[in-house]
């Protein structure tokens, strides 16, 4: 690198260019772009500022970093949550999503892992959608998922229904060991007797009166755990040929994230917003209801 930097040269060098699309197009092209541009701008700014503690303008070097990064997590966070409103839309944001970094990435979404699912999944469904943009999908070739679908459907029913089973028949059993295992007021004066004593005294309950919603337990674990668990695998392996397809692999993706409806969606973490926002919005363009519906959520 140039061992002459100026502040102001990089400055220069990561100003951020006007984006202009016309108004008639989805907004969400605008907002792609502008992330593009942060990016760049962020990208050029670290490199420049390669630079020792002692240079004459390193602190101006620090808030021109600091800057471009504030920018871009902000901006990462309204791409994320952002809904097209086309089709063309959706399948641009998703193949955009796809091809970004982790350092591009929502601040909140830092494991490599999730990234990566993440951005698996995003490719899957711009691949799926793009295939199916042409032509209506009902008059489609057959989409193999539409019979794991359709599988998936009523395993997942029957999954919430017996979970809705358990929780009504456990809490009975939750207000009796209320009752009988107690804690001392101050938490500070909680000990390791307390818990063994807490542990002894539910498992006994359990014992003595749980056997129906043991029964239920064991269902849910040994038989529709299983299943759903089984066709999801199934759903993420097979590729969507249709409208209909993507929407069984956005119905999946809620139920194995349900918890990110548990709150309003302004209250979720960045990370949560951008993918319930995701499943949201495949879910609309596939016609299919929202989430909750689906889940059973009110």
């Amino acid at each position: 690198m140039n061992s002459i930097v100026s502040a102001a040269a990089v400055a220069t060098a990561t100003a951020i260019p006007n984006v202009s699309i016309p108004a008639s197009v989805d907004p969400v092209f605008a907002i792609i772009e502008r992330h593009k541009a942060l990016s760049i701008a962020f990208d050029a700014a670290v490199d420049r500022n390669d630079v020792s503690d002692d240079h004459p303008e390193k602190a101006a070097l620090d808030e021109i970093s600091r800057h471009a990064s504030s920018e871009l997590i902000e901006h990462a966070d309204i791409l994320f949550a952002f809904r097209p409103s086309s089709s063309a839309g959706v399948g641009a944001l998703l193949r955009y999503i796809s091809t970004l970094k982790d350092w591009q990435m929502p601040s909140d979404l830092a494991e490599p892992s999730e990234i990566r699912c993440l951005k698996m999944l995003c490719r899957s469904l711009s691949i799926a959608l793009a295939r199916s943009s042409d032509t209506p999908a009902i008059s489609q070739a057959p989409d193999p998922l539409i019979e794991i679908g359709d599988k998936f459907d009523e395993a997942a029913k029957q999954q919430i229904e017996t979970e809705a089973r358990s929780n009504e028949l456990f809490e009975p059993i939750q207000r009796e060991i209320d009752a009988q295992a107690t804690w001392p007021d101050d938490d500070k004066k909680w000990t390791a007797g307390d818990a063994r004593t807490y542990l002894e005294t539910k498992y006994r309950i359990i014992d003595d009166v749980g056997a129906p919603w043991t029964a239920v337990i064991n269902e849910l674990q040994n038989v529709h755990h299983w299943r759903t668990d089984e066709l999801m695998r199934a759903i993420w392996a097979a590729p969507a040929h249709s409208l209909a397809g993507l929407g069984v692999k956005a119905k999946a993706a809620a139920f194995a994230c349900n918890s990110y409806w548990d709150e309003p969606f302004d209250e979720l973490n960045w990370d949560h917003k951008g993918t319930r926002a995701l499943i949201e919005a495949v879910l609309d363009v596939a016609g299919l209801p929202p989430a909750p519906q689906f889940l059973g959520i009110d």
